[in-house]
Protein backbone atom coordinates (compact mmCIF):
# COMPACT_ATOMS: atom_id res chain seq x y z
CA UNK A 1 0.00 0.00 0.00
CA UNK A 2 1.03 3.36 -0.65
CA UNK A 3 2.55 5.60 1.74
CA UNK A 4 2.09 9.53 0.75
CA UNK A 5 2.53 12.85 2.38
CA UNK A 6 -0.95 14.52 3.87
CA UNK A 7 -1.50 18.00 3.06
CA UNK A 8 -3.68 20.44 4.85
CA UNK A 9 -7.01 19.69 3.86
CA UNK A 10 -7.00 16.35 5.01
CA UNK A 11 -5.57 17.65 8.24
CA UNK A 12 -8.27 20.04 9.11
CA UNK A 13 -10.96 17.35 7.54
CA UNK A 14 -9.87 14.98 10.61
CA UNK A 15 -9.88 17.08 13.03
CA UNK A 16 -12.81 18.59 12.75
CA UNK A 17 -14.65 14.91 12.47
CA UNK A 18 -12.63 14.26 15.76
CA UNK A 19 -14.47 17.40 17.22
CA UNK A 20 -17.31 16.25 16.13
CA UNK A 21 -17.53 12.79 18.04
CA UNK A 22 -15.69 14.05 21.01
CA UNK A 23 -18.22 16.89 21.27
CA UNK A 24 -21.51 14.14 21.02
CA UNK A 25 -19.64 12.10 23.96
CA UNK A 26 -19.14 15.11 26.24
CA UNK A 27 -22.65 16.01 25.49
CA UNK A 28 -23.65 13.06 26.71
CA UNK A 29 -21.15 12.57 29.54
CA UNK A 30 -22.41 15.76 30.38
CA UNK A 31 -25.58 14.94 30.68
CA UNK A 32 -25.08 11.40 32.69
CA UNK A 33 -23.26 13.33 35.25
CA UNK A 34 -25.91 15.66 36.19
CA UNK A 35 -28.93 13.01 36.22
CA UNK A 36 -26.48 11.66 38.98
CA UNK A 37 -24.74 14.32 40.69
CA UNK A 38 -26.78 17.12 39.28
CA UNK A 39 -26.79 20.27 37.53
CA UNK A 40 -24.63 22.44 40.26
CA UNK A 41 -21.80 19.50 41.01
CA UNK A 42 -21.80 19.17 36.93
CA UNK A 43 -20.81 23.35 36.74
CA UNK A 44 -18.16 22.63 39.12
CA UNK A 45 -16.81 19.30 37.62
CA UNK A 46 -17.58 20.13 33.98
CA UNK A 47 -13.48 20.68 32.91
CA UNK A 48 -12.56 17.10 35.09
CA UNK A 49 -15.73 15.24 32.98
CA UNK A 50 -14.86 16.74 29.30
CA UNK A 51 -10.68 16.01 30.31
CA UNK A 52 -12.51 12.04 31.05
CA UNK A 53 -13.85 12.02 28.27
CA UNK A 54 -11.20 13.32 25.73
CA UNK A 55 -8.59 10.75 27.92
CA UNK A 56 -11.17 8.27 27.20
CA UNK A 57 -11.18 8.76 23.55
CA UNK A 58 -7.72 9.37 22.72
CA UNK A 59 -6.55 6.10 25.07
CA UNK A 60 -8.83 3.94 23.17
CA UNK A 61 -7.85 4.94 19.84
CA UNK A 62 -4.25 6.83 19.72
CA UNK A 63 -2.95 4.86 22.95
CA UNK A 64 -4.13 1.47 21.81
CA UNK A 65 -2.80 1.72 18.36
CA UNK A 66 -6.06 2.62 17.04
CA UNK A 67 -6.96 5.13 14.22
CA UNK A 68 -9.16 8.26 15.56
CA UNK A 69 -12.50 8.46 13.81
CA UNK A 70 -11.31 11.78 12.13
CA UNK A 71 -7.81 9.72 11.41
CA UNK A 72 -9.81 6.57 9.44
CA UNK A 73 -12.66 9.08 8.06
CA UNK A 74 -9.61 10.91 5.33
CA UNK A 75 -7.39 6.99 5.81
CA UNK A 76 -4.03 8.67 7.66
CA UNK A 77 -1.76 7.19 10.38
CA UNK A 78 0.36 8.93 12.67
CA UNK A 79 3.91 7.56 11.90
CA UNK A 80 6.92 8.90 14.46
CA UNK A 81 9.83 11.24 12.95
CA UNK A 82 11.43 8.53 10.64
CA UNK A 83 7.92 8.27 8.90
CA UNK A 84 8.29 4.66 8.39
CA UNK A 85 7.49 3.27 11.70
CA UNK A 86 4.40 3.72 14.03
CA UNK A 87 5.02 6.18 17.30
CA UNK A 88 5.93 4.11 19.93
CA UNK A 89 3.31 3.47 22.96
CA UNK A 90 5.40 6.04 25.08
CA UNK A 91 5.82 8.74 22.43
CA UNK A 92 1.50 8.26 22.16
CA UNK A 93 0.71 8.69 25.74
CA UNK A 94 3.26 11.64 26.01
CA UNK A 95 1.14 13.09 23.03
CA UNK A 96 -2.60 12.26 24.80
CA UNK A 97 -0.94 13.77 27.62
CA UNK A 98 0.45 16.79 26.08
CA UNK A 99 -2.64 17.34 23.96
CA UNK A 100 -5.23 17.09 26.87
CA UNK A 101 -3.57 17.12 30.27
CA UNK A 102 -1.26 20.31 29.93
CA UNK A 103 -3.93 22.98 29.00
CA UNK A 104 -6.11 21.89 31.28
CA UNK A 105 -3.84 22.26 34.08
CA UNK A 106 -2.27 25.76 32.24
CA UNK A 107 -6.30 26.81 32.35
CA UNK A 108 -7.41 25.50 35.91
CA UNK A 109 -3.86 26.94 37.53
CA UNK A 110 -4.17 30.24 36.13
CA UNK A 111 -8.04 30.41 36.88
CA UNK A 112 -7.39 29.65 40.24
CA UNK A 113 -4.43 31.40 41.27
CA UNK A 114 -6.74 34.54 39.52
CA UNK A 115 -9.58 33.81 41.80
CA UNK A 116 -7.25 33.77 44.24
CA UNK A 117 -5.49 36.75 44.02
CA UNK A 118 -8.93 38.75 43.50
CA UNK A 119 -10.64 37.57 46.21
CA UNK A 120 -7.88 38.79 48.40
CA UNK A 121 -8.13 41.89 46.62
CA UNK A 122 -11.44 42.53 47.65
CA UNK A 123 -11.11 41.96 50.47
CA UNK A 124 -12.92 38.63 51.19
CA UNK A 125 -12.42 36.08 53.12
CA UNK A 126 -12.55 32.37 50.92
CA UNK A 127 -15.27 31.13 52.85
CA UNK A 128 -17.51 33.82 52.35
CA UNK A 129 -17.01 32.86 48.62
CA UNK A 130 -18.30 29.67 48.23
CA UNK A 131 -17.43 29.55 44.22
CA UNK A 132 -13.65 29.94 44.98
CA UNK A 133 -12.78 26.53 44.53
CA UNK A 134 -10.57 25.30 47.29
CA UNK A 135 -10.61 21.12 47.21
CA UNK A 136 -7.29 20.25 47.61
CA UNK A 137 -4.51 20.88 50.22
CA UNK A 138 -2.84 23.04 46.80
CA UNK A 139 -5.44 24.77 46.75
CA UNK A 140 -5.46 25.88 50.73
CA UNK A 141 -1.73 26.42 50.24
CA UNK A 142 -2.04 28.78 47.33
CA UNK A 143 -4.63 30.41 49.14
CA UNK A 144 -1.92 30.55 52.35
CA UNK A 145 0.23 32.06 49.89
CA UNK A 146 -1.93 34.96 48.42
CA UNK A 147 -3.00 35.87 51.49
CA UNK A 148 0.49 37.28 52.11
CA UNK A 149 1.23 38.96 49.25
CA UNK A 150 0.85 43.01 49.41
CA UNK A 151 -1.53 44.45 46.94
CA UNK A 152 1.24 45.58 44.79
CA UNK A 153 2.17 42.22 44.54
CA UNK A 154 -1.29 40.34 43.56
CA UNK A 155 -1.60 43.61 41.15
CA UNK A 156 1.56 42.63 39.23
CA UNK A 157 0.38 38.93 39.22
CA UNK A 158 -2.89 39.41 38.10
CA UNK A 159 -1.23 41.45 34.88
CA UNK A 160 1.33 38.38 34.32
CA UNK A 161 -1.14 36.10 33.95
CA UNK A 162 -3.05 38.62 31.45
CA UNK A 163 0.17 38.61 30.08
CA UNK A 164 0.68 34.64 30.04
CA UNK A 165 -2.70 34.42 28.34
CA UNK A 166 -2.06 36.82 25.47
CA UNK A 167 1.35 35.27 24.90
CA UNK A 168 -0.30 31.70 25.00
CA UNK A 169 -2.98 32.94 22.46
CA UNK A 170 -0.28 34.12 19.87
CA UNK A 171 2.05 30.95 20.07
CA UNK A 172 -1.45 29.29 19.36
CA UNK A 173 -2.09 31.65 16.44
CA UNK A 174 1.65 31.45 15.12
CA UNK A 175 1.37 28.18 15.25
CA UNK A 176 -1.53 27.24 13.37
CA UNK A 177 -0.07 30.42 10.62
CA UNK A 178 2.90 27.88 10.58
CA UNK A 179 0.85 24.50 10.01
CA UNK A 180 -0.90 26.42 7.26
CA UNK A 181 1.92 27.33 5.43
CA UNK A 182 3.90 24.29 5.43
CA UNK A 183 1.07 22.00 6.91
CA UNK A 184 3.37 19.32 9.15
CA UNK A 185 1.82 19.82 12.43
CA UNK A 186 -1.91 20.79 13.21
CA UNK A 187 -1.49 20.77 16.81
CA UNK A 188 1.35 22.12 19.30
CA UNK A 189 1.33 18.64 21.20
CA UNK A 190 2.01 16.47 17.68
CA UNK A 191 4.96 19.24 17.47
CA UNK A 192 6.82 18.34 20.42
CA UNK A 193 6.54 14.49 20.15
CA UNK A 194 7.74 14.65 16.11
CA UNK A 195 4.09 12.84 15.32
CA UNK A 196 3.08 13.52 11.76
CA UNK A 197 0.72 11.55 9.63
CA UNK A 198 1.01 9.66 6.04
CA UNK A 199 -2.10 9.05 3.45
CA UNK A 200 -2.54 5.63 3.08
CA UNK A 201 -5.08 5.25 -0.08
CA UNK A 202 -5.55 6.60 -3.50
CA UNK A 203 -3.82 10.36 -3.72
CA UNK A 204 -3.78 13.49 -1.71
CA UNK A 205 -5.57 16.47 -2.94
CA UNK A 206 -3.77 18.90 -4.63
CA UNK A 207 -2.00 21.48 -2.39
CA UNK A 208 -4.47 24.55 -2.00
CA UNK A 209 -2.14 27.96 -2.81
CA UNK A 210 -5.59 29.63 -0.61
CA UNK A 211 -3.71 27.92 2.60
CA UNK A 212 -0.24 30.55 2.37
CA UNK A 213 -2.55 33.38 3.06
CA UNK A 214 -4.27 31.63 5.80
CA UNK A 215 -0.53 31.05 7.14
CA UNK A 216 0.17 34.58 7.35
CA UNK A 217 -3.00 36.75 8.36
CA UNK A 218 -3.76 33.67 10.92
CA UNK A 219 -0.01 33.81 12.05
CA UNK A 220 -0.33 38.46 12.33
CA UNK A 221 -4.04 39.40 12.83
CA UNK A 222 -6.03 37.72 15.88
CA UNK A 223 -9.12 39.14 13.51
CA UNK A 224 -8.42 36.90 10.52
CA UNK A 225 -11.16 35.13 9.01
CA UNK A 226 -10.22 31.53 10.21
CA UNK A 227 -10.15 28.65 7.94
CA UNK A 228 -12.14 26.13 10.33
CA UNK A 229 -15.01 29.09 9.41
CA UNK A 230 -14.28 29.29 6.05
CA UNK A 231 -15.20 25.79 5.49
CA UNK A 232 -18.00 26.00 7.52
CA UNK A 233 -19.58 28.03 4.90
CA UNK A 234 -17.83 25.62 2.19
CA UNK A 235 -20.10 22.85 3.48
CA UNK A 236 -23.45 25.19 3.47
CA UNK A 237 -22.43 25.47 0.20
CA UNK A 238 -21.52 21.63 -0.73
CA UNK A 239 -24.77 20.44 1.19
CA UNK A 240 -27.20 23.39 -1.33
CA UNK A 241 -25.63 22.33 -4.47
CA UNK A 242 -26.38 18.43 -4.11
CA UNK A 243 -29.47 19.07 -1.76
CA UNK A 244 -28.82 16.24 0.40
CA UNK A 245 -29.17 16.67 3.90
CA UNK A 246 -26.25 15.64 6.85
CA UNK A 247 -25.58 15.32 9.92
CA UNK A 248 -24.76 18.89 12.03
CA UNK A 249 -20.91 18.96 12.47
CA UNK A 250 -20.56 16.18 9.29
CA UNK A 251 -17.22 17.60 7.19
CA UNK A 252 -16.96 17.79 3.26
CA UNK A 253 -16.10 14.25 1.60
CA UNK A 254 -11.67 14.59 0.78
CA UNK A 255 -12.98 14.77 -3.13
CA UNK A 256 -14.52 18.24 -2.85
CA UNK A 257 -12.83 21.39 -4.34
CA UNK A 258 -12.92 24.18 -1.76
CA UNK A 259 -11.48 26.73 -4.49
CA UNK A 260 -13.89 25.41 -6.99
CA UNK A 261 -16.93 25.62 -4.73
CA UNK A 262 -15.93 29.28 -3.60
CA UNK A 263 -15.81 30.25 -7.23
CA UNK A 264 -19.59 29.01 -7.93
CA UNK A 265 -20.16 30.69 -5.06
Amino acid sequence: MAVLPVNQPHFIRSNQKDEYYLGSLRSCASDVFQIFAGARRWLEWRKEVELLVELAYFSLTTFAGFQTLGEEYVNIVQVDSSGRRVPSRGRRAALIVLHTCVPYLLDRGLVRLELHLQTASEGFRPQDTRWLPARSRFSQRLQSAVSRLSDQQRKALLQAIYLLRQVVSFLHRLHLGIFYLNGSYYHIAKRFTSISYKFLAGSPSPQLPLYTVFGRTTALDSDALRPPLLLGVHHGMVQHKSRMSSLPGDVPAPTTNLLATLRLG
